[in-house]
């Protein structure tokens, strides 16, 4: 079950989760990545989510519902854990 640090999603439209194979797949899906922020090494992803679906996503992933290109999924996964790992080495994401 993913780890929300806030509201899954903000009155903007924006998808917040701490969950990083989450955020991978919804970047996947075409969920715009807005920005990443690290604090006391929790990495927080907040995703465009204009039309609240991300959170229906996330739930159908996190209950292993939902099918989709997987090779798209782990490439994706993996440029995030980059992006936050050279994040922690350098201060910033």
């Amino acid at each position: 079950m993913p780890t929300f640090i806030l509201p899954p999603v903000d009155d903007s439209g924006v998808y917040i989760t701490t969950d990083t194979p989450v955020a991978a797949l919804l970047v996947s899906k075409g969920f715009p990545l807005l920005k990443v922020t690290l604090e006391k090494e929790i990495s927080t992803f907040h995703l465009e989510d204009l039309e609240n679906k991300a959170e229906k996503l996330a739930s159908e992933f996190s209950i292993g519902n939902l099918q989709g290109n997987i090779s798209t999924f782990w490439r994706t996964y993996r440029q995030l854990l980059r992006r936050v790992k050279r994040g922690n080495s350098n201060g910033r994401i």
